[in-house]
């Protein structure tokens, strides 16, 4: 151990510091003593960071400060080249396509107003196709109500004249069966 510096928590401590030191604050330098010991504080290798003179402190604040600014600098760089580097390599293939779409607007204008065309003379024709067909659903059901009306009517004569004929198939025996009684009758009294 050197001069002025006693052992405390397995860290050295500057003896002469201590009285400086009141009640409160020497208690939680005890308390941090094992962490600052072990170099779990971020940047704090012992007791002696905590006793550096202020001046040196915020240098060293000021010179990590400096090189992660130097690093993240340099990071930026690098991608910044990159961009660069994409932008202007990818600029040409942007350009081409630019022009390549700017040329095809005529072509793409005269397709869409031709379909446009073709949707209204479309439904010009789904319009008369739908008239027709309310047509010929009203011939339908005037053609379905005679043939029904006509079917009607044949049945009805269909029925008369099948009881009319009936009627003779009963009538004709009977006649010939008259008549040929009545030629025999009138044949062998003359």
């Amino acid at each position: 151990e050197g001069e002025g510096e006693a052992q405390v928590c397995g860290s050295r401590v500057n003896v002469a510091m201590m009285p400086r030191l009141r009640g409160i604050e020497m208690i939680f330098l005890l308390a941090l003593q094992p962490l600052l010991a072990n170099g779990a504080v971020a940047g704090s290798t012992g007791l002696t960071d905590l006793n550096a003179n202020p001046i040196r402190r915020v240098v060293t604040l000021l010179e990590k400060m400096a090189k992660k600014v130097q690093s993240e600098g340099e990071e930026e760089e690098a991608l910044y080249k990159k961009f660069a580097c994409y932008c202007k390599n990818n600029g040409g293939d942007l350009a081409k396509s630019i022009a390549a779409s700017t040329a095809s607007v005529p072509q793409v204008q005269s397709d869409i107003e031709a379909a446009e065309s073709e949707v209204k003379s479309l439904k010009q024709d789904l319009k008369s196709h739908q008239e027709d067909r309310d047509g010929a659903k009203q011939a339908k059901a005037s053609a379905t109500a005679l043939r029904e009306k006509e079917n009607k009517e044949f049945v009805s004569t269909s029925d008369e004249y099948k009881s009319y004929i009936s009627a003779l198939a009963g009538a004709i025996p009977a006649i010939e069966k008259g008549m040929a009684g009545g030629v025999l009758q009138n044949g062998m009294g003359a």
